[in-house]
């Protein structure tokens, strides 16, 4: 029954939670129709620098609140009584259950009987190993790489270690801070991992797939060694936003596809 206590009752007004994709205007039909009946609407914008209200959207602006997580996180209580005896809907970049945040949002909305409606959408996360061609089941742990937060990114060397070590690829994310407005790129993740690199494991891989802006015009895929991230040979601005996937072990056709990528000097 969850901390909260025996649910008593099911409040009848749904909160909905919906993703815009990658593209930003995945689900659009059934998220104007969502929009157009709730009463109270969230835009989140902390999970993604792509975080424009999409044009489906705009006669809607004038009910939509922006909310930061601290919102979504600190005030929650709030939102869940707006959810008895309103209709809200919350719309999140990308998949809206890939974000820890949204997850406790819905187990505390179900913890207290609140009626609770998902609308999925395409995450970058798998769009980036689809284009990367490589197979979803290979995937090991994701991580992300941090500036401040040492057990974060000593986590992800770490993680890189064990996946190479039972052949499956490994994803790594980049820290993302919205009221900085600073997006990390590949060399700086790199050169954070490399700190815990006492062996030379990390500066000896050749084949890195680095995948940056999804879901833009600017998108770029490549392959990349340690050293040619490092070395600045392909120019990452601030704006970009990158995945970097190591790959393990690769079935054939994985080695395959990889082969048809881009190397860095050919971009």
């Amino acid at each position: 029954m969850g901390s909260l206590g025996i649910v008593l009752e099911v409040w009848v007004m749904p909160l909905f939670l919906a993703g815009l994709g990658i593209y930003g205007d995945e689900n659009s039909g059934r998220i104007k129709r969502l929009a157009e009946e709730c009463d109270v609407i969230y835009f989140e914008t902390y999970t993604s620098p792509f975080n424009s209200i999409p044009s489906f959207l705009d006669e809607f602006r004038w009910k939509i609140r922006r909310v930061s997580r601290r919102v979504l996180e600190e005030e929650s209580d709030k939102i869940l009584r707006e959810a008895r005896d309103k209709k809200v809907l919350i719309i999140t970049p990308g998949n809206p259950l890939i974000a820890t945040t949204h997850i406790n949002l819905i187990i505390d909305a179900r913890r207290l009987g609140v009626e609770t409606d998902i609308i999925h959408s395409t995450s970058s996360v798998c769009a980036a190993v689809a284009e990367a061609g490589l197979q979803i089941y290979k995937v090991g742990g994701v991580a992300t790489v941090m500036r401040r937060e040492k057990a974060s990114s000593l986590r992800a060397y770490e993680l890189l270690r064990e996946n190479a070590d039972r052949g499956m690829h490994t994803i790594l994310l980049m820290e993302y801070d919205a009221v900085e407005n600073y997006i990390m790129s590949p060399a700086e993740a790199l050169s954070i991992l490399l700190e815990y690199d006492v062996d030379g494991f990390l500066k000896s891989i050749e084949n890195i797939v680095v995948v940056c802006n999804l879901g833009s015009v600017n998108k770029r895929v490549c392959v990349m060694s340690v050293n040619d991230v490092l070395s600045g040979k392909l120019y990452f601005s601030n704006n970009d936003v990158c995945i970097m996937i190591v790959p393990g072990k690769m079935h054939f056709v994985e080695k395959e596809y990889i082969d048809t990528l881009s190397r860095c000097s050919d971009v």
